[in-house]
């Protein structure tokens, strides 16, 4: 290894130095061990399939396969760092693989399950979304499986337009390179710079304007998700005015005087917030005769680092179609990984919809009545077993 050039280096917020090498193939054997310091969870969510105790001639074949990547098919490096007792221990892999032409590529990242949360992850997708660019590349997707929290964390922190369509268990990402969201450093195959303290790479940052997540509902109808600009306020100040407050889910506020002072309190209340404080998203539909109408809004308001308060407004005029159900998963997720460990929330005790849609939340569920309110709290680190239990 003493005789290969990094191709980029970066130190990680905990002060552990990234070297990260072109991929060769006599780093077959650096995969498999890499391979095996991932979980089994981590290995399906990678490879979607179970390998729990996989034939290692056949862990072998796939590594020797993945290390030979010639510069026509794509790129792909191997990260590694010195372990307490591990000096050069692979750390992470990162590629990219041409679908057709040169213009779209296949893109994978994996991490082992020790050095999580660090921002190695983010940090190789960024170089790889920077070296596949300057090579012409225009798109870069790749399919996950939803409840991949880790996935979600980099969507937060890529610096492109990214159009996200989830489909049931499944989540298409389509990272946009023609649309920076903001300026990036030239970058060449020299030996960068150590980077100490990435502050841009907080695994707080709040979603970028151009990402854009796609659900369908009833009757084919298209959601198309984004985060909140400081110029919805008088679309979101009409939302709040067609969606009545005993079918939403949120905490309620003291009264106000009239309607018009209510919903124009409920827009700024909704106002885009800091990544520390929150974050807000609208849905959009195209309605009969009203194309690219607001639906719905969802957004979550941080009590402390770990626990959240959030809030689900439907127009009215399109409830019973499942787009608030949609929403609030969305929200959930979005929170979870963005650090947040409890979400809290209230609804009307005579909502069934509400009732309906907690029935089947992948999260554990606790609530407890509060006069004609009921209080609910998701537990965003717990899985749920069964229905939302009473404390």
């Amino acid at each position: 290894m003493h005789k290969r050039r990094s191709v980029h280096r970066f130190v990680t917020d905990g002060g552990l130095e990234i070297k990260v090498y072109r991929i060769k193939p006599e780093d077959a054997e650096n995969l498999v061990d890499l391979f095996k310091h991932l979980s089994e969870t981590s290995r399906y969510l990678r490879f979607n399939e179970m390998l729990s105790n996989p034939d290692p001639d056949f862990v072998w074949q796939t590594a020797q396969h993945m290390a030979l990547v010639p510069p026509g098919q794509g790129a792909a490096w191997l990260a590694f760092a010195d372990l307490p007792g591990e000096p050069n221990a692979p750390v992470a892999g990162a590629r990219y693989i041409y679908l057709g032409g040169r213009r779209r590529a296949e893109v994978s990242v994996a991490v082992r399950d020790d050095l999580h949360r660090h921002g190695i992850g983010a940090e190789l997708l960024l170089y790889l979304a920077r070296h596949a660019r300057t090579h012409g590349v225009k798109q870069l997707v790749a399919t996950f499986d939803t409840s991949n929290k880790a996935i979600w964390r980099l969507i937060h922190q890529a610096p492109y337009g990214i159009l996200t369509t989830v489909r049931g268990r499944e989540t298409e990402i389509i990272i946009d390179l023609t649309k920076p969201v903001e300026p990036e450093p030239e970058t060449t195959d020299a030996i960068a710079p150590v980077q100490p303290d990435p502050s841009e790479l907080s695994k707080e940052k709040a979603m970028p304007e151009e990402v854009i997540t796609k659900f369908l509902v009833a009757n084919g109808l298209e959601l198309r998700v984004r985060p909140q600009t400081a110029a919805d306020a008088a679309r979101v100040a009409e939302l709040f005015a067609h969606g009545s407050p005993e079918k939403r889910l949120e905490r309620l506020g003291p009264a106000l005087g009239n309607a018009g002072q209510m919903a124009l309190a409920e827009a700024v209340q909704v106002m885009p917030f800091s990544p520390h404080d929150g974050c807000v998203w609208l849905a959009f539909a195209d309605l009969p005769g009203q194309p690219d109408s607001l639906v719905a809004s969802g957004r979550f308001m941080r009590c402390s680092p770990d626990e959240a308060e959030m809030s689900i407004v439907v127009r009215d005029d399109v409830q019973g179609q499942g787009i608030g159900g949609k929403l609030l998963y969305f929200v959930l997720d979005q929170a979870r990984a963005m650090g947040v460990h409890r979400m809290t929330s209230c609804f009307a005790s005579d909502n069934e919809a509400v009732w309906q849609i907690l029935s089947y939340s992948p999260y554990h569920v606790t609530w407890q009545p509060r006069g004609k309110q009921v209080e609910i709290a998701v537990h965003l680190q717990a899985r749920a077993e069964s229905s939302p239990s009473l404390n």
